[in-house]
């Protein structure tokens, strides 16, 4: 049992013979909207062009999101899958757990969609997500386990505006609901893997 579990979750031959020139372009351009190139664009533009109280809980949970994925994949130091396997040009020097690109979807797209709050924007969210996570399996640069631990990790993110939103942390005295901006990068030094 435990080997068939390991080469679902690890085993991304199966991609291969999906492929065709036009989803290759496709899945590209859902990947690109995953890089922190994007994030460093579009975050200040929605602070200027936006409701700025909106566009800073948005840009908090993702450059918390982002934090995490570096502190996580030097953490768990997960291969990715075989070069000969990735779509040419696109797979990262980085380690592959979980997928930065799964966690970094969920919680942009995902705050965006609960700080909009229109049924059309959640919809147009919900193919954003699932085409940037889809995207990383189709080029081959994550395996499943990468991306379900990312979307673990990105529902649990968005879990927390969705705490905030609901004045969850106003109930408990004396703590102020943006802590964890100064606990998680603190603790994610102390406990930040040597490089030796």
């Amino acid at each position: 049992m435990m080997p068939l579990l390991f080469s679902i979750l690890h085993d991304m031959e199966w991609v291969v013979p999906l492929r065709h020139e036009a989803l290759t372009l496709v899945f590209k351009a859902f990947t690109a909207l995953g890089y922190t190139e994007f994030f460093l664009a579009a975050l200040p533009l929605l602070y200027w062009c936006w409701n700025r109280d909106s566009a800073n809980r948005v840009a908090i949970l993702t450059l918390l999101a982002g934090m995490l994925t570096l502190f996580l994949k030097d953490w768990f130091q997960d291969p990715r899958p075989p070069a000969e396997l990735a779509v040419a040009g696109t797979r990262p020097d980085s380690y592959g757990l979980p997928s930065g690109h799964t966690m970094m979807a969920i919680v942009f797209w995902g705050s965006l969609a609960l700080e909009v709050g229109k049924r059309w924007f959640s919809i147009g969210a919900s193919i954003m997500i699932l085409g940037i996570i889809s995207s990383r399996l189709y080029l081959a640069v994550h395996d499943i386990e990468d991306v379900l631990i990312g979307a673990v990790i990105g529902i649990g993110l968005l879990g927390l505006l969705i705490m905030k939103r609901r004045n969850w942390f106003r109930r408990i005295k004396g703590l102020h609901e943006w802590w964890w901006l100064l606990v998680v990068p603190f603790g994610l030094m102390l406990f930040f893997p040597d490089e030796g």
